[in-house]
């Protein structure tokens, strides 16, 4: 071996050395241009005949007696092992067809040499014995070509002799004496020519010798190797198939959906979910490719799988997957490359996880989210969101609206800051008693400080508390609805139950209240106080004569006269018509007759109304009677009071009458059984008749029913009217055989009018007393009966005071008439504004809106407001009304624009003899 070709065997050895540390950067690649840089001056000197000199680049002895330049296999042997580590550096370390043919060749050329030198075949050089490749080269250049195809053994020519798991041992144990065999000869060589130790026969036996422990070397290398590698690989087997049978449990246990598919998209592995996804059995899926299992569906083609297979990260994506019984599902899918130790793709994974659930949540989630943002958004109602400690986290328009601050200005800001001061505390309560589970939730009414002014404005507001899964507090969620001007009705309403409209008295209701609340006091205190009650003398002459405009305004002049000459802690109401009570609470008996004479004498001074061209005086007579404890009750001392009045009528008007004045008594106990006895005679007598009053239909303008009102004829022949007589009536009981004799007269009245086309409909009044009668339904119905009438022409009339004091009686004689067929009214409706709550208590058709709240209406918003509540209460609930006092022409209309049903009064007509009302419906007997 010469010196040249043992260097370019050990660059070549340093090269392949380098190769097997992973290393592919310039300096292999130059040692291997190196080595084929070599060889090809060599040929290039053989083949061309010129000397380039390369005898002499490196230094030798003298001694040598073989020519300096490498043989012609040698240097082909030199070019074939360079290129080959050119090549392995620019295929990555890895055989390629370039690497692994050069490899192949250069192993061709080195038996040649190895061949040629054993057996001294000439020919097999195809050159003389002198070119031809010397021992050590031969034996250094199979080593290297060994180091070759053991660099990657299982993906080298060698893997076809190789036990799985072995080649890579052996690799790394072959190599080191592959690379060092040759640069250890080719160095022993060239010293021992220089020094002269030995000889060409010293070289063959050394070449020899050398080959045999080589050859003991290697194979006592591979069975100490197989050896370790047997035992190692049993043990991997071992721990690798343990791991597989965790990993296959864990997959095949998985409710998760996996696979594997192979480069080409065939199904390696599919576990059960997998298969259920596309509704295949496992057997009928492995084999073969998705598009085969999915017959063209992209369910599994909607991924990047260039991207899985280059190696990149893996793809996370939705599918839509329809199962075999038609339900579609939602899947969340992972799709990843596998790939081997090269990088080159061996399959792709595939994790599909069922989502369905989580879909169907998230939507009902977002369509809660969207239904709360609507109804919260865009509620009427003013809606606010709040953390448990107060502060603004949402709030709508509306909310907006009602507290007067834009949405920015609330945002962040605590709710408490824009609540009165007074009504802090009870709030912070009800928040209290929601958040400790006391109360689910809570409604309260309040105040807002509205807007950059402050200024109060009243507020519904319904409180719930919004808790998380796990029951713990979130938010309130506070509801609030502006009662501004529901608050300003219901003061006006109350004001009204307990005031008289006209006048801004107090009205009955309340006044007997406190004169019950006076009697109470006696009975525990002793005798205190009095009670007046004064009526107006002739005011039905006043009405009569310049019309009920002109008798409100005297009414409300009396009013202020008595209010002014009174004490604050007197009580003065109006009682009705023009009927005034007043209550002294400490007064005694001389002080009560001083101030009734006092407020007698400014009646007369300062109450008038014009009559004719001049002033008509007005005068009152007052009853006087004491809270001495002689009295049951309260109401008692009223009726008291009440006789005295009449008493002082009785005795001449204009004057005074006190209860227990022994002037008076006498003429009071005549007077009352002088009136029971003339209202016995009169009965007896018959001389009693109807007057009827006309109602108009608003609708149509048409008279369609009458009101039917008692008269009394005295014995002289004159009309006494129902004021003078009706009192003692109820007063004394007798009342029920006046309104049993109203009900026969009108039955036969009714019967008597006889028209085709429209018949006529009848109203009658019963008195709150007849109701109490449980024979009252069997007698009418009776009378319908022997009067042949038909009960839808029959309406009965019952005051709303009566119907109160009497509700149980009423509702019952209400439902028993309603089932035969007549109909039900409430008189006087609106005299006593506490009573709206019985209305869903009596089946009434009929609301005859009290004259108090007609007559004046065009130049009274309260009228007009009442009148509008009673016509919205009755039209919600399917009844009719009925408005009295009409006085003019610009009243009714303005009653038929508000929706009004019927309307009576003296502009409409006046009551009249029967007789004369129904001339023109052929009325045939009087």
């Amino acid at each position: 071996m010469v010196p040249l070709t043992a260097a370019g065997l050990v660059l070549a050895a340093g090269g392949i050395r380098a190769l097997t540390r992973g290393h592919r950067g310039r300096l292999v690649l130059a040692a291997g241009a190196a080595a084929v840089l070599i060889g090809v001056l060599v040929t290039f000197e053989y083949v061309s005949g010129i000397s380039l000199g390369i005898d002499g680049w490196l230094p030798h002895a003298g001694s040598i007696d073989h020519p300096l330049r490498p043989s012609p296999h040698s240097a082909a042997a030199l070019i074939l092992l360079g290129a080959t580590v050119v090549a392995l550096v620019r295929d990555g370390g890895t055989f390629g067809p370039w690497s692994l043919g050069l490899t192949l060749a250069g192993a061709f050329v080195v038996l040649l040499g190895d061949l040629g030198y054993l057996y001294g075949v000439d020919e097999l050089y195809g050159l003389s014995a002198v070119t031809g490749m010397a021992p050590h080269t031969a034996l250094a250049s199979s080593m290297l070509v060994a180091a070759l195809l053991l660099l990657r053994a299982h993906r080298a020519p060698l893997v076809w002799f190789s036990r799985p798991g072995v080649d890579g041992v052996m690799a790394r144990r072959l190599l080191p004496v592959a690379l060092l065999g040759p640069a250890v000869i080719g160095g022993l060589r060239l010293v021992g020519e220089v020094l002269g130790l030995y000889d060409g026969r010293f070289g063959l036996a050394l070449f020899a010798t050398m080959m045999t422990v080589a050859l003991l070397a290697v194979v006592s290398a591979a069975v100490l190797a197989a050896g370790r590698i047997d035992r190692a690989r049993v043990a991997a087997e071992r721990e690798t198939h343990r791991h597989h049978a965790i990993l296959n449990g864990i997959v095949e246990n998985s409710p998760a959906a996996i696979c594997l598919r192979d480069a080409e998209d065939r199904f390696l592995f599919v576990n059960e979910p997998a298969a259920a996804q596309f509704g295949l059995a496992r057997d009928d899926m492995l084999g073969r490719t998705v598009d085969d299992v999915l017959s063209g569906s992209a369910a599994l083609r909607d991924l990047d799988e260039g991207t899985v297979r280059a190696g990149g990260a893996p793809i996370l994506h939705e599918e839509r997957v329809e199962h075999p019984d038609g339900t579609e599902h939602t899947m969340l899918a992972s799709r990843f490359g596998v790939h081997d130790d090269q990088g080159d793709l061996v399959g792709i994974g595939g994790i599909t996880v069922d989502i369905s659930d989580v879909k169907r949540a998230q939507q009902h989630a977002r369509l809660a989210e969207e239904r709360f943002r609507l109804a919260f958004d865009g509620s009427p109602l003013g809606m606010v969101l709040m953390s448990i400690e107060g502060e603004v986290l949402r709030i709508n328009a509306a909310m907006c609206a009602i507290t007067g601050y834009s949405e920015e200005q609330l945002l962040g800001t605590s709710w408490q800051s824009i609540i009165h001061p007074d009504d802090l505390g009870p709030m912070r309560q009800t928040a209290e008693s929601v958040l400790s589970g006391q109360l689910a939730s809570a409604h309260t009414e309040h105040r807002f400080l509205r807007g950059t002014a402050r200024e109060p404005a009243w507020v519904s507001t319904h409180v719930t508390l919004l808790r998380n899964a796990d029951g713990e507090p979130l938010h309130f969620l506070a509801q609030s609805q502006d009662i501004s001007d529901k608050r300003r009705y219901e003061q006006r309403l109350r004001h009204l139950a307990d005031h008289d409209p006209l006048t801004g008295l107090y009205n009955r209701r309340y006044f007997a209240d406190q004169i019950e609340r006076q009697h109470a006091h006696v009975e525990r205190y002793g005798p205190a106080g009095a009670l007046l009650v004064l009526d107006l003398d002739h005011f039905k002459v006043v009405n009569d004569s310049v019309g009920h405009n002109a008798g409100d305004e005297l009414i409300v002049s009396v009013a202020g006269i008595l209010s002014n000459r009174l004490r604050t802690s007197d009580t003065v109401a109006r009682l009705g018509g023009d009927e005034f009570a007043v209550l002294l609470p400490d007064a005694t008996r001389e002080e009560a007759e001083h101030v009734a004479t006092s407020l007698g004498d400014a009646i007369r001074r300062s109450a008038s109304v014009l009559s004719g061209a001049r002033p008509r005086t007005i005068t009152a007579s007052f009853g006087v009677a004491m809270f001495d404890g002689a009295a049951t009750c309260g109401e008692d001392v009223l009726v008291n009071a009440d006789l005295a009045m009449y008493d002082a009528k009785e005795a001449g008007r204009d004057r005074l009458a006190h209860f227990a004045s022994a002037r008076y008594a006498q003429a009071r106990t005549k007077a009352r059984v002088a009136w029971v006895d003339r209202i016995v005679h009169a009965l007896e007598e018959d001389r009693f008749t109807l007057h009827a009053q006309p109602i108009l239909d608003l609708r149509t303008n048409e008279v369609t029913q009458y009101e039917l009102l008692l008269r009394m004829v005295d014995e002289r022949g004159a009309e006494v009217p129902p004021a003078a007589f009706l009192y003692v009536a109820e007063r004394f009981d007798i009342v029920d055989r006046l309104d049993l004799w109203v009900i026969e007269r009108a039955f036969t009245i009714a019967s008597e009018v006889r028209v085709a086309e429209r018949p006529l409909t009848f109203e009658i009044n019963l008195s709150g007393k007849t109701l109490i009668d449980p024979e009252l339904a069997d007698k009418i119905q009776d009378a319908l009966r022997r009067h042949d009438v038909a009960p839808e022409t029959i309406i009965f009339e019952i005051t709303e005071t009566a119907a109160v004091a009497n509700i149980h009686h009423a509702r019952r004689f209400a439902e028993r008439l309603g089932d035969v067929g007549c109909r039900f009214a409430l008189d006087d409706f609106g005299a006593g504004f506490g009573s709206f709550y019985y209305l869903k208590h009596l089946p009434f058709d009929y609301l005859k809106i009290d004259g108090e709240f007609v007559s004046n209406c065009l130049n009274s918003r309260t009228d007009q407001l009442v009148i509008d509540a009673v016509v919205r209460i009755a039209q919600g609930l399917g009844k009719e009304t009925i408005a009295e006092f009409v006085e003019d022409d610009r009243t009714r209309r303005y009653l038929a624009r508000a929706g009004v049903d019927f309307a009576q009064g003296f502009e409409l007509g006046r009551p009249a003899p029967v007789p004369e009302a129904f001339g023109t419906h052929g009325l045939t007997t009087g």
